[in-house]
C-alpha cells in the first residue's frame, strides 16, 4: 500500500501570507515616515521639528514591528516548503525573569533620554520597546509556565496574528464607532440653530488656540463638569470599548479552534494575543514625546499589559472550553466578568485623568474624591489580575484533562 499523501499545510501558508503582508506594510510605513521626517527637517521650519520627531519615533516603531514579523514568516515558510519546524518550546520563565532584572535600568535610562530633547527621537524608541516588551514577555511566560508547549511556528504565528490582524480589527471597529457617534452629534447640532452657533464659536476658539496647550485646556475644562459629557465618556470607555476589545482580542483562539485546542492551550493562546494587543497599543501611545511623563506612562502601561494578558487568557480558556467541553454558560460568564474588569479599569483611569485635568471645583465632588482614590483602585485591580493569572495557571496544571505533550503547530 502506498503511504497516505501528506496534506498541504494550508494554515502555514496563510500564516506566511499574513506575516509577509504585516512585515511589508510596516517596512513601507517605516520608509514613508522616515522620508517625511527628513523632508520636514530639511525645510528648516522650527514648527515642523516636533512633527519630525514624532515621525522618527513612528519609523522606529514600525521597524520594530516589521522585525517581529520575521520569525513567524520564516517558520511558516519552512513548513510550507516541507521542512520540519523546530522543537516545541516550553515556557522560558527563568530567562524572562532574568531579563526583567534589566527593567529598572531600562526605565531609568529611558527617563533620562526622554529629557534629552531631539536626541530622544533616535535613542528613546528602542528603550521604549524594551520597557514595554520585557514585562509583557515575563507575564506571558508566567501564564504558560508548565502548560502544554507550542511549536515556535504557532507561538510566533499567534503573536503576529494579534499584531497584524486582531488588533487592527479592534482599532477599525473603534474608529467606525467613533465615526458613528460623530455623525450622530453632527445631526443633533444641525437640527438646532443655537447648538450650531455655539459649536461654530467653540471651533473657532479651538483653532485659534491650537498652538497653546494651556489655552486648549481652559477651553475643554468646562466640558469636564457637564454631566452629559461625563456620561458619554464613561459609556464609551467603560462599556462599549471593553465589549469590543474583549470580543476581538482572542481572535487567534477562534482561528485555532478547529485544531482541538484544549482549555490550557486556549489560555496560552489568549495570553500571547493579549500581549500582542498591549504591545501595539502601548508602542503607538508612546510615539509622541512626553518628557517628564514618560516614566509614569511606561510603568502604567505595564499594568495595562497585565490587564490585557489576563482578560485575553481567560477568554481563550473559556472559548476553548466551550468548543471542547460545551461549557457555553461559563464562556458567557467569563466574557461578562472580563468586560466588567476592563470597564472598571478604564473607569478608574478616566477618573484619575479627570481629576488631574479639571479645574478646582469644576468636577463633581464625588468624582474628585473617586479620582483621588483611583490610583489605589488601579493597584488593587492589577493585584487581582496577577492573582487570576497565577491561579488559573496552577489550576490548569492540576487538571487531569490537560495534555502535557506538545501541541503541534
Amino acid at each position: 500500500m502506498k503511504p497516505p499523501a501528506s496534506r498541504f499545510p494550508t494554515g502555514s501558508l496563510l500564516q506566511a501570507l499574513v506575516s509577509a503582508l504585516g512585515v511589508a506594510a510596516c517596512a513601507v510605513g517605516a520608509g514613508f515616515s522616515l522620508v517625511s521626517a527628513l523632508m520636514l527637517l530639511a525645510s528648516g521650519n522650527a514648527l515642523y521639528r516636533e512633527q519630525a520627531g514624532i515621525l522618527i519615533t513612528l519609523t522606529w516603531t514600525l521597524t520594530i514591528l516589521s522585525l517581529m514579523g520575521l520569525p513567524s514568516l520564516v517558520h511558516a515558510s519552512r513548513q510550507v516548503a516541507g521542512q520540519p519546524d523546530g522543537p516545541s518550546e516550553h515556557a522560558s520563565l527563568r530567562r524572562a525573569s532574568l531579563a526583567m532584572l534589566l527593567w529598572p535600568a531600562v526605565l531609568a535610562t529611558g527617563q533620562a533620554v526622554s529629557k534629552s530633547g531631539e536626541l530622544a527621537w533616535v535613542f528613546l524608541p528602542p528603550l521604549q520597546a524594551l520597557a514595554v516588551g520585557l514585562p509583557l514577555w515575563w507575564l506571558v511566560e508566567l501564564a504558560r509556565d508548565r502548560l502544554p508547549a507550542f511549536s515556535p511556528k504557532r507561538t510566533w504565528g499567534v503573536l503576529n496574528f494579534s499584531l497584524f490582524v486582531s488588533t487592527p480589527l479592534v482599532i477599525l471597529a473603534e474608529i467606525f464607532l467613533a465615526l458613528f457617534v460623530l455623525a450622530a452629534v453632527v445631526l443633533l447640532i444641525s437640527a438646532s440653530p443655537e447648538l450650531q452657533q455655539a459649536f461654530e464659536s467653540f471651533s473657532r476658539r479651538v483653532l485659534n488656540s491650537i498652538s497653546n496647550p494651556e489655552a486648549l485646556l481652559r477651553l475643554y475644562r468646562p466640558l469636564l463638569g457637564n454631566p452629559w459629557v461625563i456620561f458619554a465618556l464613561f459609556a464609551g470607555l467603560c462599556g462599549i470599548i471593553p465589549l469590543i476589545e474583549e470580543a476581538l482580542k482572542p481572535l487567534a483562539v477562534w482561528a485555532l479552534g478547529g485544531k482541538s485546542l484544549t482549555p490550557a492551550g486556549g489560555f496560552v493562546v489568549g495570553a500571547i494575543s493579549g500581549a500582542g494587543f498591549a504591545l501595539l497599543e502601548t508602542l503607538f501611545s508612546l510615539v509622541s514625546p512626553l518628557g517628564d511623563g514618560w516614566l509614569w506612562l511606561a510603568v502604567g502601561r505595564a499594568g495595562t499589559g497585565l490587564l490585557h494578558i489576563t482578560t485575553a487568557a481567560l477568554m481563550g480558556y473559556a472559548l476553548a472550553g466551550a468548543w471542547s467541553e460545551g461549557r457555553f454558560l461559563r464562556l458567557g460568564l467569563i466574557y461578562f466578568s472580563v468586560v466588567c474588569l476592563h470597564g472598571l479599569w478604564n473607569a478608574l483611569s478616566a477618573l484619575s485623568a479627570l481629576t488631574a485635568l479639571a479645574s478646582p471645583g469644576g468636577a463633581a465632588p464625588v468624582l474628585q474624591s473617586l479620582g483621588q482614590l483611583a490610583p489605589y483602585g488601579l493597584g488593587l485591580l492589577a493585584g487581582l489580575c496577577f492573582a487570576l493569572l497565577l491561579s488559573f495557571n496552577r489550576s490548569l496544571r492540576r487538571q487531569s484533562s490537560v495534555t502535557l505533550t506538545p501541541q503541534a503547530g
